[in-house]
């Protein structure tokens, strides 16, 4: 299965090959905190969700509109979009 991640930070953006065909988002992003040079964890151990420091799109849509969340299936061409939340002050 052949995923496009995009990213305001990079944690792996660019075309991404997986060879299961039964991916979930949260299998993606599992994936992601191992290849990412940073060791970022996308997962936040105590919700087992994605950590609220990140803004994920599948295919345009916010993972929490999707019915099954990060348990949606992926599936080959889809995009995910992973991006830091940004903190303004003044």
């Amino acid at each position: 299965m052949k995923l496009t991640i995009k990213s305001n930070f990079d944690p792996g953006a660019g075309e991404m090959e997986l060879p299961d065909s039964g991916c979930t988002l949260r299998d993606l992003m599992q994936e992601l905190s191992l290849r990412n040079w940073r060791k970022m964890r996308f997962i936040d151990p105590q919700t087992n969700d994605i950590d609220d420091f990140f803004i994920v799109l599948v295919n345009g849509r916010d993972y929490r509109s999707l019915p099954q969340g990060t348990d949606t299936q992926l599936n080959d061409g889809d995009e995910i979009q992973v991006d830091v939340m940004t903190f303004v002050g003044g």
